[in-house]
């Protein structure tokens, strides 16, 4: 285990880069980015967020050259190659309307989803974006949803791509127009090539805090701060739940891409879970103070973990 000293103190979030070298951290409004190279752990890049304290957590893109902030309702795109002290600006930042974004696997594209959109505007919930220009592409012109009588149908948050690429996930609502005015939380499923819908369906859940699919594509993983549960990506039936001792939430979860574990931070402790059945594999404290955050290297052998202590941690993730 190495620790990485940080200045200040708070817990932050965190995002290996596509080689695992550099690790990113976003702590209130500074970003900060550590070179991993050779066992060491330098800070090398530092950055005051462009979202001014907004940003919910750093995305790296998998040609290594972009690190997102994304934040409420807006991300910005920095380039950690050129000192904070060039950068006007971030590259590229979005229009207010965003609340999350994946990159496609290649890193060609970046995928956002927009809050609060009606179907009925026959507006798309997920745009795709071209890496580099930042310009929208027209291409598909689906990623809506199913119509419904007497509801409107909207996207509400979260948004995951599979690993091969081939799906892409959000987390949506139908909210009726009838008497009831029932609220129903749903899961959609897209084909990322055509934009078709291949999965939508009614989840039990007030909510989510993330949205992941495993490893191999074959689950969807909803962060529900106080459960975690696992729904098959083709019928969004629920397969497994997971639910912290003693009242404990979830403070963050990440996937290994080897597809060995779901790592899971947890009050003051990193849970590592079976990513199909949801039990216990491991458990670790190493002393970061409550609302541990993780991330998980893309090889899947090194995960990182923070805390209120202001203290950054790697590890390894046995087998």
């Amino acid at each position: 285990m190495r620790r990485l000293a940080r200045d200040g103190v708070g817990s932050g979030r965190l995002a290996f880069s596509s080689d695992g070298r550099q690790l990113y951290g976003l702590f209130g409004a500074q970003l900060v980015g550590w070179d991993l190279a050779g066992g060491s752990a330098r800070p090398v890049w530092r950055a005051g967020s462009w979202l001014h304290g907004q940003g919910r957590r750093p995305l790296c893109s998998p040609c290594g050259r972009w690190l997102v902030e994304v934040g409420r309702y807006s991300l910005a795109v920095y380039d950690p190659s050129t000192p904070r002290s060039e950068q006007d600006r971030p590259a590229w930042a979005g229009d207010g309307s965003l609340r999350d974004a994946a990159f496609s696997p290649g890193g060609g594209e970046l995928l956002t989803v927009c809050a609060r959109t009606p179907y009925r505007d026959q507006t798309r919930c997920v745009t795709r974006w071209q890496v580099g220009t930042w310009a929208e592409q027209a291409d598909p012109p689906a990623f809506g949803l199913e119509d419904e009588p007497d509801a409107v149908r909207g996207a509400s948050s979260w948004l995951a791509v599979s690993a091969d690429g081939s799906r892409v996930a959000a987390d949506t609502y139908a909210l009726r127009t009838d008497r009831s005015t029932r609220y129903d939380r749903t899961l959609t499923v897209w084909d990322r090539t055509t934009g078709r819908v291949v999965a939508d369906g009614r989840v039990d859940s007030s909510g989510a805090e993330r949205l992941l699919f495993t490893a191999d594509g074959t689950g969807l993983l909803m962060d529900l701060c106080r459960s975690l549960v696992r729904h098959d990506a083709e019928t969004l039936r629920l397969t497994a739940e997971y639910h912290p001792p003693d009242g404990s939430v979830l403070n963050e979860t990440a996937v290994g891409a080897d597809g060995r574990w779901v790592v899971a931070g947890i009050g003051e402790r990193v849970v590592l879970l079976d990513p199909t059945t949801l039990q216990v594999g491991a458990e670790y404290d190493f002393g970061l103070g409550p609302l541990t955050r993780v991330a998980v290297a893309p090889d899947g052998l090194t995960a990182a973990a923070c805390g209120v202590s202001g203290r950054v941690v790697l590890f390894d993730l046995d087998g």
